[in-house]
């Protein structure tokens, strides 16, 4: 059986995806900085992984090691948005955004690299509300639907 580990697992385009993979016979860890998602199926497996911590991210590789051996899929799609701010730039969110989205996904990736199938596939996800360049649009994004 076939499996993929999907952070950000425990609501919106995440909690979609690991059902969708369920669905299709997949067996699915969900990862999620509470390590609890609202998913009772016998081939889904709560993982506790703040993405900016480094011992999440090492138990994660762990977990995958031991318990599973390998992986066939990962799909990064955990990440935050800056909150809006008017006409001035707060770099500390932007600091927080870039290192939540970008490097830490970077570090969890790179270690998780081993444990990935030959042949694996790497997804990384994004929306708008994570852009730095259309920052403008984020305050819109709710008003759509």
């Amino acid at each position: 059986m076939a499996t993929v580990l999907i952070t950000g697992s425990n609501r919106g385009i995440g909690l979609a995806t690991a059902k969708k993979f369920l669905s299709e016979g997949w067996t699915v860890i969900g990862a999620s900085r509470s390590g609890k998602t609202d998913i009772s199926d016998s081939n889904f497996h709560d993982l506790k992984l703040e993405i900016t911590s480094d011992s999440d991210i090492k138990d994660a590789v762990e977990f995958v090691k031991e318990k599973l051996g390998q992986i066939d899929v990962l799909v990064n799609n955990a990440g935050i948005a800056p909150e809006p701010w008017d006409e001035t730039v707060v770099i500390d969110l932007v600091r927080k955004s870039i290192e939540n989205n970008l490097v830490s996904v970077i570090n969890f990736t790179e270690q998780l690299l081993p444990y990935i199938k030959v042949g694996g596939k790497i997804l990384n996800i994004s929306s708008m509300m994570a852009s730095l360049t259309d920052i403008n649009s984020n305050s819109d994004v709710d008003s759509l639907g």
